[in-house]
Formats: structure tokens, sequence, C-alpha cells
């Protein structure tokens, strides 16, 4: 009889943590969607239920070059963002994990990671804020884990606007895509279909269909046209696109209920590492939000030994060397006033964001006179060595400037024979 009861419980446990059904308090969105949760249906009222936590990262794979840094992500449970203890990875040659999920790339190679975690206590508590009577536990399975890819690449991180999402039932907007440093990022993205607050097309328009709150998770491929563009301007490296870029939160109100929608802005610098000379400048990027440049006060950047950034947010390289600057930014007003003008009923609203951090490598302007000294002719096996004048009776002579790390040559003939002209 006792050996009856223990089968007859373990196919009850079985039963309920293989439940296929995913909803919540409104029906959550599905795990595709970027969303972690998920309520274990019982015969007990639906405020009552367990609530499930899948905790596992939501990336797949890890792609990065060596000495790049990113962070592993579990996604949200309903509007709350899932933060988690993870168990730090420090014996693996190739990457470092810390126990707040950031990554680091130590060295060329491939290789795999098991992941543990356990939810934060911050998480935790602003659950059971929301659902005081619910308890949460996780199914019980193995740790994932992580295909890691580290080479010489260049990673691509993709700045999707707007950041957030708050309208009302019907509405539609569209997610774009902003550039990648001074390259105009096109392709399109993966049809969201099965999310029963928000659909996305191919193109990037999204529909709100009901009242609730969910998150996008987008998925966009590049077109070969912007990938040629990069691979052109970068022909040394391998593009690496990151598999998890940016969670867009959305919350769909009730008509009768209306509030002021809202314009969520991801406002972050486009560069990843700024490449330069000593005595060189450039600019750093916002891109743009549906046609509209965006332009930002910085951060000035005034105590570093190799480069200064201005509150326009121009840069200066200063000396050789290489750094990382942690760059933060601000809407400036006339950029303000150009989003109001376009949508005059709209709040304007930034998700917070740590200050960026961007790679900076300074080179010295150095010639290489001792590189092309001696630099010889094919003619009469002559030579002339960088900033030697010709010889006199000379008929033909090599001079080789240097301007700029580039040689110029030009080569002169001089004629030493005259023909009198009758």
């Amino acid at each position: 009889m006792n050996n009856m009861l223990m089968t007859l419980f373990g196919v009850m446990i079985i039963g309920t943590f293989s439940s296929e059904e995913v909803f919540s308090v409104d029906n959550l969105n599905k795990p595709t969607s970027g969303n972690q949760s998920e309520v274990l249906k019982e015969d007990v009222p639906l405020e009552n239920q367990a609530i499930g936590i899948n905790l596992d990262p939501v990336q797949d794979s890890i792609n990065g070059e060596v000495g790049s840094e990113g962070s592993l992500d579990l996604g949200f449970f309903e509007d709350i963002k899932l933060e988690g203890i993870y168990t730090e990875i420090k014996d693996n040659p190739y990457i470092a994990l810390e126990s707040d999920g950031t990554w680091r790339a130590l060295k060329v190679g491939n290789t795999k990671i098991v992941v543990g975690v356990e939810l934060s206590q911050n998480t935790l508590d602003a659950i059971k804020n929301k659902y005081p009577n619910r308890e949460v536990i996780y199914p019980s399975k193995p740790p994932k884990i992580l295909e890691v890819k580290i080479g010489k690449s260049i990673s691509i991180r993709y700045n999707f606007s707007p950041s957030s999402i708050e309208t009302e039932i019907g509405a539609t907007g569209v997610i774009s895509v902003g550039d990648f440093e001074d390259i105009p990022l096109t392709g399109t993205f993966k049809e969201v279909k099965d999310n029963p607050f928000v659909e996305v097309q191919k193109d990037g328009t999204w529909k709100a269909l009901k009242v609730g709150e969910t998150a996008i998770l987008p998925t966009f491929s590049l077109s070969e046209e912007s990938l040629k563009k990069i691979e052109e301007k970068y022909p040394d490296k391998q593009i690496m696109v990151q598999e998890i870029q940016q969670f867009i939160p959305v919350k769909i109100n009730d008509p009768a209920n209306s509030v002021k929608d809202r314009i969520g802005i991801r406002l972050e610098p486009l560069e990843n590492e700024i490449v330069g000379m000593v005595g060189e400048s450039g600019h750093l990027t916002l891109g743009e939000f549906e046609g509209i440049k965006l332009e930002g006060v910085f951060t000035e950047i005034k105590d570093n030994p190799y480069i200064e950034i201005s509150s326009n947010g121009t840069w200066k390289a200063l000396t050789a060397g290489e750094d990382a600057i942690y760059v933060g930014v601000e809407l400036s007003d006339k950029t303000v006033k150009d989003i109001k003008e376009k949508y005059p009923d709209r709040e304007i609203i930034y998700p917070e964001l740590l200050p960026k951090k961007i790679k900076v490598s300074i080179k010295n302007l150095t010639t290489q006179t001792n590189q092309n000294a001696g630099v010889q002719t094919s003619n009469k096996g002559s030579s002339t060595k960088t900033g030697e004048l010709p010889k006199t009776g000379e008929s033909q002579s090599q001079f080789v400037f240097q301007i700029w790390g580039l040689n110029l040559l030009a080569i002169y003939t001089f004629t030493t024979l005259f023909k009198k002209i009758f």
C-alpha cells in the first residue's frame, strides 16, 4: 500500500512539472518572447498558485574577442527583470565568469561552460511583493551549457528603438535599428506571432493585441548589404553579432484608462572602440530615432592621459597608449524639441543604463624612415636613400617622401642631353 501511494505521489509530481501550459495573472507571454516564467496549474485558486521560474541564461552561446566583456541575462518575469547570482568560473583559460553574470574573454579558442545560477534576493523580494501569497519554485533540471568562441573579431551590438513601449490596444509602431558606427544597419526581424499581448512583423512593425505587460526580445538578421560594408571596413576581423541584444518591455493599457503614450529611447554611443593617432579627433554618435538624428550632451573626460571627450561628443587623441573609458550622455534640448514636435502627445523616457564602456587605442604618428632607407629602383640599379638629394648628372633620381606613414613616390626625370633644333 505504501509503495502504491509513493508511486502515485511521484506521478503527480512529474505531471505537475511537465505541464506545458504557460500563463499568469493575465495569461503571461510564452518563453519564446523572452519571458522566463511559468505558472504551474493546480486545483487551487489562481492567486495561490505556485510560480515556476525557468532559471537559465537566455543566451545559448558566447562570442567575443580577447579582452571583450559581456553579461549573461535571465530575462523577465512579467515586468520584473530577473537577476541572479552565478557560480564563478576562474579556471577556464578562455573565459572568466563573475558572480553577477559578467564574462570576460581571456584567450583565443573554443570551449564550453556549465552555468549555475540562483535568483538574487532583490528579485525574490520583487516577486513576493507583487504576489505575496504565491510560492516561487524552480523545475529540477541540469545547469545550462553554453558554447564559447573567442577570436579576433569585431562585435556588433544592435541598438533598438524604442527601448520600451507603453500604449493601448490596437496601437502600432515600428522597431528601428541604429547605425553601427557610420554604417546604416538594414535587415529583417523574426516575426513574433505567439505572444498574446503584442505581435511583430518582419519589417519591425508591432501591434498591441491585449491589455497586459510583457517583453519583446527582437531577433534581427543583418542584410548582406550591411554585412559587406562592415567587412570592407574591417577586412581582417571576424564579424560577431551578440546573440542576446536588447529586451524591450511592453505595457498595454485599456483605452478606458488611457494614459499618454511613451517613447523609450536607448541613449548610449554607438561606438564600441576608438582607434586613432596622436593629434587626431573624431565624434561619438548616437544614431537616429525614426528619422531624427540624436544629439547629446556627453559627460566630459579631461583627466585621461590618452584621450579627452568634450560635452558635444568630440574626442581628441592625446598620447599613445590603450585604456577604457566610460561615457555617459543625455539627450540635447534640440533633439528633445525635435521629437516632441513630431510626437506632441507622447512622453520621452529613458531606460536606466550604466555609462558605456569604450575601448581606446591611440598610436604615435611615427615615420618609417628606417624601413624605407635604401629603396631600390629598377632603372640602372640606382638607389637613393630617403631624404637624400640627387647627385649632379644623374639622369633619373628617386625621392621618397613619407607623410603620415604613407610612402609617396615621385620620380623626376631630368634631361641631361639637349638637342639643338634648327
